[in-house]
């Protein structure tokens, strides 16, 4: 459905992301995918900046 679509979006993203970490194109089409992931979920503002945060945290460590 279109929830599982969005989550292979954004997982799709995260994986470009990781090979080329510096491209900002890509980081703000992650960002985008994330937040239609969000809206899609229906996800609260505690947990979506929690999954934000998280998300920061790995971007970072790459």
């Amino acid at each position: 459905g279109q929830a599982n679509d969005a989550n292979t979006e954004v997982n799709k993203a995260i994986e470009a992301m990781k090979t080329n970490p510096d491209n900002p194109a890509l980081l703000a089409e992650l960002q985008h995918k994330i937040n239609k992931w969000s809206v899609i979920y229906n996800i609260n503002s505690t947990v979506t900046r929690a999954m934000k945060d998280l998300m920061q945290g790995i971007l970072q460590k790459i």
